[in-house]
């Protein structure tokens, strides 16, 4: 199907600028997530995906939420709490194509024109999601770099594990700070990383 602009969608995404409820499960299923935990998943996924994640809405009318589109027919064990899984028997709010901004449900990342019936992929979601549970975002100055942010686990925070790849089982060494958004100010916590990443981290 075309849009008004000949661009390639989906035949099941509504009129350019409408948004209609559609069946999940026949399609697609979508996972619910809160929006402060859907962002942090989606910016890992995007990452790793080279900026293809595949399509997400993003509604704001109530409690923030991303829909993540994976593929039909996922078991109900695919992912954990607090996600939900919307699959048969369930509608979701489908924004079309035009609708990319709020109000009411949107485009976060619309669905490839290129490969419009691609999804987001069920392993690395539920391995994502799994990894952002309880992390936060901060700001990291490895040693002779430049702060930039990341997303860390308790563990990471306090140096228990590697600041790059998280890993606890093999030696860790010393690899500067971050800082996390205390109130008005910032606090700092000392992080070290595993000697491979290390030895990256100082080239």
């Amino acid at each position: 199907m075309e849009t008004e602009r000949g661009q390639q969608v989906p035949g099941w995404m509504p009129p350019d600028d409408t948004v209609v409820p559609v069946a999940a499960g026949a399609d697609w299923d979508a996972v619910r997530v809160a929006q402060h935990i859907g962002l942090a998943a989606l910016a890992l996924i995007d990452a790793e995906t080279g900026h293809s994640p595949g399509p997400v809405i993003r509604d704001a009318s109530r409690e923030p939420r991303l829909y993540f589109l994976v593929a039909a027919g996922i078991g109900p064990g695919a992912f954990e709490e607090p996600a939900q899984l919307l699959g048969v028997g369930h509608h979701l709010a489908v924004p079309g194509a035009a609708v990319l901004h709020p109000p009411g449900p949107y485009w976060l990342v619309p669905p490839d024109p290129d490969h419009p019936e691609c999804f987001v992929d069920v392993q690395l979601l539920a391995r994502t999601l799994r990894q952002v549970r309880g992390a936060s975002w901060v700001e990291w100055e490895p040693p002779g770099g430049m702060l930039h942010q990341i997303l860390v686990n308790t563990a990471q925070l306090h140096g228990r594990a590697c600041v790059v790849c998280r890993t606890v089982k093999v030696d860790l060494v010393p690899a500067g700070h971050v800082y996390a958004i205390v109130g008005k100010g910032r606090l700092g916590y000392p992080v070290t990383a595993c000697v491979y990443d290390a030895d990256r981290i100082g080239r």
